[in-house]
C-alpha cells in the first residue's frame, strides 16, 4: 500500500515527518491532541488508475497492471478541508465496503 497525505500548513504548523513517526498512536489522534483539529467527515473517491513507476515498484506490480486509488479529503468542523491524500493499492488486496448514513 502506498499512502500519501497532504496537510494544510496553516492548520498544522510545525508538523514534520519526525513528528508523525515519533507519535505513539493513530495519526488522527496526533491531529486532535497536538493541533486541536478533529477530522469528522471524510469524502472518498475510488478509481482504477495506471500505476506510475513509483507505485509499480512499491506495490510490486507488472507494467500492464492498474492499481486502485482512493483519493480522500477529510473535513473538520465548519466544513474546513483538513487533510487530503491518496492511497494506492493492488486490486488483489482491496476490499470495498459500503455503508449508508442516516439522513
Amino acid at each position: 500500500m502506498l499512502d500519501e497525505i497532504w496537510l494544510p500548513g496553516a492548520l498544522f504548523q510545525g508538523t514534520h515527518r519526525r513528528t508523525t513517526r515519533e507519535y505513539k498512536g493513530p495519526l488522527y489522534g496526533l491531529f486532535e491532541t497536538e493541533f486541536g483539529t478533529r477530522m469528522i467527515a471524510p469524502e472518498e473517491q475510488l478509481r482504477a488508475v495506471g500505476a506510475d513507476i513509483r507505485s509499480r515498484n512499491c506495490l510490486e506490480l507488472q507494467r500492464i497492471h492498474r492499481c486502485c486509488c482512493v483519493e480522500r479529503v477529510s473535513y473538520s468542523y465548519g466544513d474546513r478541508a483538513s487533510k487530503c491524500g491518496a492511497v494506492c493499492t493492488s486490486p488483489s488486496t482491496i476490499t470495498i465496503e459500503t455503508r449508508c448514513r442516516d439522513p
